[in-house]
């Protein structure tokens, strides 16, 4: 599991925040999963774990923390050009 440090979390948080308006629709969507009974932390897969691990390396190069965390922050900063 994941985790960051508050310092981390707060950093993203004033680097990538979102608009109120964004905020406000992933507080109800929380509210309405807990309401249900369903962890907002997590994901019901149909695949299994170790097929998500090896399609993640793959594809991405990502094989662990780190290099999720890298590939995150480079996708938002970055991104990725589509030209159709």
């Amino acid at each position: 599991m994941v985790t960051n440090t508050r310092k981390e979390n707060s950093r993203l948080e004033s680097h990538y925040g979102l608009p109120e308006e964004h905020r406000r629709l992933l507080a109800y969507g929380a509210v309405l999963a807990l309401y249900r009974v369903e962890s907002p932390r997590i994901l019901h897969l149909k695949v299994p774990l170790d097929q998500l691990r090896e399609g993640l390396e793959s594809a991405w190069g990502i094989a662990g923390r780190e290099d999720a965390l890298n590939t995150l922050e480079w996708l938002l900063e970055e991104g990725v050009a589509i030209h159709s």
